[in-house]
């Protein structure tokens, strides 16, 4: 299981300890309801939020799941970006909004980057197999 669905598994755990509106921001950002991540740029514009706004969300839900916030597992995902190759550290970037313009879902890189689904599946795979051994 990679990094992004752990993630998603612990914000579904705490959906009912936020409020309703914040429950939808989370659902549309993270694809908890399967649809895919939608970026900062997406879920501001469907909920007239700032991407200052939708982050203090992200925060909150995020430390109520006791795994740390998105700054970190960013954080952490930039360090292994040096051992990737140019195109596995594009996916990552794309992937987890590592340039500050939100995450992408895997349709959206894919296409970006003339590859396959499952050609950046198995590259995020392998970064977030790369960040386990080393944090």
């Amino acid at each position: 299981m990679g990094m992004y669905e752990i993630v998603q598994r612990h914000l579904k755990g705490v959906l009912g300890e936020v409020s309703e509106s914040e429950r939808e921001v989370l659902v549309m950002r993270f694809g908890l309801d399967g649809n895919g991540s939608h970026t900062m740029d997406e879920v501001g514009e469907r909920f007239g939020l700032s991407h200052e706004e939708i982050r203090k969300i992200e925060e909150k839900a995020l430390g109520l799941t006791g795994i740390g916030n998105y700054e970190v597992l960013q954080k952490n995902l930039r360090c292994v970006l040096e051992q990737l190759e140019p195109t596995e550290q594009e996916v990552l970037v794309m992937r987890y909004g590592l340039d500050g313009n939100g995450s992408h879902k895997i349709e959206d890189v894919a296409d970006a980057l003339g590859l396959t689904r499952k050609e950046v599946r198995i590259m995020e795979v392998k970064a977030l197999r790369l960040l386990r051994e080393k944090h």
